[in-house]
């Protein structure tokens, strides 16, 4: 495969990624694709937290048309057990020929396990394609792994005085429709949303994502006086 095409298939392979955000917490959103004679065989995204991995589907449906193929994925293929099976071995006796993987993996279970395990085993293995992009889409997986600390996103509206309400406490919306229900999509690609008891008494807010997500959403309250 050249340059180019390593990038056509990872940008499918990220687009298929995106399918999971907001339900794989506190997994990675990982995508895969199975190439083989310039066609797609088998492909497949982490749809949620404790089900199959992307590798484990875009393998199962690709079967025997595997070997020889180039295996792309949005992350480094796991090493260890968790709540499934480890990715790395199955690629390996998979039989690929190839794997392209945009981004290694930071987590200490990990981190370049995975790769090491496939070049063993005589894989040849490209890493950093599109891995900018990955890195965005996984940031909050990303900074978590690295900082060893959840992953927290400050969300505020303000005009250009830097207020929020009126002198008296009275309140309107700043922002758009568009801006609200950004902010709303937001909050299900994390794992709760934290407000001030000031915010609960003044304005009585739903604090829920949209789209709900399938797994739990925590809604935290803070209050001095309690």
């Amino acid at each position: 495969m050249s340059p180019r095409e390593d990038v056509r298939w990872m940008r499918r392979a990220l687009a298929l990624a995106a399918r999971g955000l907001g339900e794989t917490n506190p997994n990675p959103v990982v995508g895969c694709l199975v190439v083989r004679g310039g066609r797609v065989v088998g492909e497949g995204f982490h749809a949620r937290a404790g089900g199959p991995h992307a590798e484990v589907v875009a393998l199962e449906r690709a079967g025997a048309r595997a070997r020889r193929a180039t295996l792309y994925v949005t992350l480094e293929p796991c090493a260890h057990f968790g709540r499934t099976p480890p990715c790395a071995p199955l690629v390996r006796d998979a039989g690929v020929r190839r794997v392209v993987a945009a981004h290694r993996d930071p987590n200490p279970l990990v981190r370049g396990r995975g790769v090491a395990l496939l070049r063993r085993a005589g894989i040849l293995v490209t890493t950093g394609v599109l891995q900018d992009e990955a890195a965005l889409l996984n940031e909050r997986f990303l900074g978590s792994a690295r900082e060893g600390r959840p992953f927290v996103l400050l969300k505020a509206a303000l005009t250009l005085d830097g207020r929020i309400a009126t002198a008296r406490g009275q309140s309107k919306w700043i922002t758009s429709p568009a801006q609200r229900a950004q902010a709303r999509w937001l909050r299900r690609l994390h794992d709760g949303v934290l407000v001030g008891i000031g915010t609960v008494l003044a304005d009585d807010p739903l604090l829920l994502p949209s789209p709900r997500p399938r797994r739990p959403f925590a809604r935290v309250v803070l209050d001095s006086r309690l």
